[in-house]
């Protein structure tokens, strides 16, 4: 836990990649993992987790402020109104004005409480929900004509009993965190070298 929050240890990575793919196998390496932790391995869990981890890269904080949301609801086939989804991620970035200045129309506004729903979500469509579900291997799959974000139901609709425990949910917390801590650790370290 403590490397995944303080990510000005980001140069112990290397190490980590050294012992495996991912935060859980690095420990497995360790034999330090809990009983539903050794379940996820192999699994569409460990894909999942790793995605977060690995592939996301985020060049803004937008794909972290979404799943932070995202995580907090159940997932169904119904899946999530992208309307809702503009109103927590607008509401994220209110409620971390630390954060607020990475999201620069918002923060440019003359009073950030009254911007627009309307250019969230427009933004949203454009931005991470499209990078989240740009391809069909991910996770996530969006629909604008229906106004809706899904997670991916998987085999047998795994994820989404997966996405709805609350122990997987503690996992993709911890690394949305660290994902948003690095990101803007290293976004600080930038500023300071330029």
């Amino acid at each position: 836990m403590e490397f995944f929050d303080h990510p000005a240890v980001d140069e112990l990575k290397p190490f980590f990649r050294y012992l495996g793919k991912n935060w859980l196998r690095v420990k497995e390496a360790a034999g330090d993992l809990t009983e539903s932790e050794q379940f996820l391995l192999g699994g569409a869990g460990e894909a999942l987790l790793q995605h977060i981890e690995n592939e996301l890269n985020p060049a803004k904080s937008y794909k972290m402020a979404v799943l932070s949301s995202l995580v907090e609801k159940e997932a169904d086939a119904e899946g999530w109104g992208i309307d809702e989804i503009a109103r927590d991620f607008k509401k994220f970035y209110l409620q971390n004005r630390r954060y607020l200045a990475d999201y620069t129309e918002m923060a440019r506004s003359s009073n950030p409480n009254d911007y627009p729903v309307s250019k969230v979500r427009s933004h949203l469509i454009k931005m991470p929900l499209n990078y989240l579900a740009d391809n069909e291997h991910k996770f996530f799959r969006l629909d604008t004509g229906e106004g809706k974000f899904y997670l991916k139901k998987g085999e047998d609709g795994v994820n989404h009993r997966l996405w709805n425990q609350p122990d997987f949910k503690m996992l993709l917390r911890d690394r949305i965190t660290y994902a948003l801590k690095t990101y803007f650790y290293r976004k600080e370290k930038q500023v300071i070298i330029r």
